[in-house]
């Protein structure tokens, strides 16, 4: 009986010239500390340095903290004379592999933001024994109005007794800065107290934007969208309560996810999918940054001098006050604000035209202009964030709007990153399955089913093997050989020597 018969590629000549694969991921450049505020820099290159993580990492989370407690307390009108308003906070996401430290360097920033909520949990906690003590002293004065209603109500029936009667007493406000887990109920209580802000972090933010995607949670994924605002009022029910409107949703948020966890998220956001109503866009301070190869052990004590800084800027932004910073309440406004001084001014309507012209040429992808269009409100909002931070007061001026461009021109690429590695899924599975042959972890003559039968990473089922060696056949790293059995031909897949070279 005859074997099968293998029509192979055998001959030297007949091998195609291979191509290096080059890398999957936009390139990013390396963080410049000069982005960070003064009062920053120093502790978090502080903390970059002993945690060994990329910079992008703690500076991020350091930037949108910070917003969390301006909030809505003081906001910047980006225009010379229109009202367009715009407050200081933003969404964060720092994107990593496991163990880049991703969560250990935002609980270190995170520290002071941690330490005024615990400190008004004190405050708190006094808060509700006067209220108490308010609400002892209302149900007895409301006994007493029964009895005179009554008496008055036997002698003259159709009495307006309600002036018998005291207001009640407000509802305790409980002062939060941050909060990781709650219900779309229980958040709006917490803006309901906290109506200038608050910062709502999540250890794997995939966690949070997987829920928002089911139909059953529209209701949570719209206040979201409103809270990114951070200057709109919202209306909801409540079984108990009936219907509230909460007059301003202000919410910052921070969080952090690994890159094939994000992949589909992006991929909905790149093709125009269901949930591709600009969630994913609102990040804008989203960072996915190199590892890098160098590594040192690092055991000191943190700076002192710097950690104490970053704690005294933290209070100071605890108890901002809009006269503090020269904010001004104008006409019909209900959140105080400033403007950029003339020379700032004059530089922000200069990119404001550009960005404009770009966002209207047709040369970015859907998904790159929607996120590069909040770029708009993001650059007003760093400037506004530096200019608070370093204690100035009064107009923005230049230095703090250079500092923000400089973000944004930073944050760009990033996002060109995050958006081109899910168009680019199959590319990225061929540089995972290329590094295994080369690792000796793949034999140099395999089947699909051999490519993703060990569930390599992008490599788990046929079809993403299928893309992945489309990759590395177009690149002339591999060649196909048929396998006649007798049956339908199968295929199988020969490495060209010549590309281990590479």
């Amino acid at each position: 009986m005859n074997g099968p018969t293998i029509v192979s590629f055998s001959p030297d000549a007949a091998w195609p010239v291979p191509e290096a694969l080059g890398d999957a991921l936009h390139p990013v450049t390396k963080f410049d500390p000069d982005l960070l505020p003064d009062a920053f820099r120093n502790w978090v290159c502080d903390i970059q340095d002993r945690m060994q993580c990329p910079m992008d990492f703690p500076a991020v989370a350091a930037m949108v903290a910070a917003g969390s407690l301006i909030g809505a307390k003081v906001g910047i009108r980006p225009k010379r004379q229109d009202d367009w308003l715009v407050v200081a906070n933003v969404w964060g996401l720092i994107v990593g592999r496991p163990s880049s430290m991703k969560s250990p360097s935002m609980s270190e920033i995170l520290k002071p933001l941690r330490r005024l909520d615990v400190e008004a949990t004190e405050v708190n906690l006094e808060a509700g024994k006067a209220h108490s003590k308010d609400r002892l002293a209302y149900e007895a004065r409301k006994k007493a109005a029964d009895q005179k209603a009554r008496l008055a109500l036997k002698d003259t029936p159709d009495d307006d007794v309600s002036r018998l009667y005291p207001d009640e007493p407000p509802r305790a406000r409980r002062i939060i800065r941050i909060i990781n887990d709650a219900t779309y109920e229980a958040l709006g209580v917490a803006v309901e107290d906290n109506p200038n802000g608050l910062l709502v972090e999540r250890d794997e933010m995939m966690g949070l934007l997987s829920g928002l995607r089911r139909e059953e949670k529209a209701a949570d994924r719209a206040f979201y969208l409103t809270g990114w605002n951070g200057n709109q009022p919202h209306k909801f029910s409540r079984i108990m309560r009936g219907e509230v409107i909460l007059p301003n949703v202000c919410l910052s948020l921070l969080g952090g996810t690994q890159p094939g966890k994000i992949s589909e998220f992006v991929r909905d956001a790149n093709k125009g999918g269901s949930q591709d109503d600009g969630l994913l866009q609102r990040f804008g301070m989203a960072v996915w940054p190199d590892l890098g190869q160098e590594f040192r052990q690092i055991d000191r004590y943190p700076d002192s001098f710097a950690k104490t800084k970053a704690n005294e800027t933290f209070d100071r932004l605890a108890n901002l006050t809009p006269e503090s910073v020269g904010a001004t309440l104008e006409p019909f406004a209900k959140i105080p604000s400033l403007r950029f001084e003339e020379a700032a001014q004059d530089h922000f309507l200069q990119w404001l035209w550009d960005a404009e012209r770009e966002l209207r040429s047709g040369e970015l992808s859907p998904a790159l202009e929607s996120h590069f269009g909040k770029h708009k409100s993001l650059v007003p909002q760093l400037a506004l964030i530096c200019h608070v931070v370093d204690g100035h007061s009064g107009p923005i001026g230049l230095a703090s709007l250079l500092r923000a461009l400089s973000w944004a021109e930073h944050l760009r690429e990033h996002a060109k990153r995050l958006y081109g590695a899910a168009l680019q899924p199959d590319r990225e599975a061929a540089r995972t399955l290329w590094k295994r042959i080369k690792d000796g972890r793949l034999d140099h003559r395999f089947t699909t089913r051999d490519a993703y039968r060990k569930q390599w990473t992008g490599v788990t089922n046929a079809t993403e093997a299928k893309g992945a060696l489309a990759v590395l056949l177009d690149h002339g790293l591999i060649v196909p050989e048929t396998v006649q059995t007798g049956g339908a031909p199968s295929e199988v897949w020969v490495v060209n020597p010549s590309g281990l070279k590479l």
